[in-house]
């Protein structure tokens, strides 16, 4: 079962919605379709088991960035080490390639953004405005996402993309403690 969600996981964060499809992902695991219905009985259930796994997978990339001090250098390495589980949330976020899925695909995110605001809160004062802080947090993880690709995911490129990260903060936030944790 592991191995039809990890194979469609793969073709989502290339970009490849399209190509999850039962035939498709036989031939990519050299398996007989009937173990696609055996395991998940339709679309729908894979779909549900893909999101789960991309729940599960933001859960190992939060407590990462749990252990890190810093967005630059620190948070860029998680993401040049989880860059399947970024360019997945890339693609459900901002590159129009949703699921069609009843299952809420929204919660992996609610998670990154969640330890990445815990991030700057651990090592600044905290926020005058949380609410607005949250709305930074949102935009930027939008720009982020927009700007990813399998290409860009090295540290040389994060490290830009979070320079210009930078000049939105500075441009969106009155509340000068979120520039800290960059410096």
């Amino acid at each position: 079962m592991e191995e039809w969600v990890k194979a469609g996981y793969q073709l989502l964060a290339r970009g490849e919605m399209d190509g999850i499809n039962v035939e498709r992902l036989a031939r990519v695991l050299k398996a007989n379709k009937s173990g696609f219905y055996y395991y998940f009985g339709n679309r729908e259930e894979y779909y549900k088991s893909l999101v789960r796994y991309h729940i599960e997978r933001a859960q190992i990339v939060a407590a990462q960035i749990q252990q890190c001090n810093t967005i630059d250098p620190d948070v860029l390495h998680v993401i040049v080490k989880e860059k399947i589980f970024f360019l997945v949330e890339a693609q459900l976020l901002v590159k129009g390639k949703p699921l069609k899925t009843k299952v809420d695909t929204s919660e992996a995110g609610r998670i990154i953004t969640d330890e990445l605001v815990a991030l700057w809160r651990k090592h600044n004062e905290p926020f005058t405005d949380l609410k607005n802080a949250l709305k930074t947090a949102d935009t930027i993880r939008h720009f982020f996402y927009a700007r990813l690709d399998a290409q860009n995911i090295n540290y040389k490129s994060l490290h830009v993309l979070a320079g210009e990260i930078m000049a939105l903060i500075y441009l969106r936030s009155n509340d000068s403690t979120l520039k800290k944790v960059f410096e």
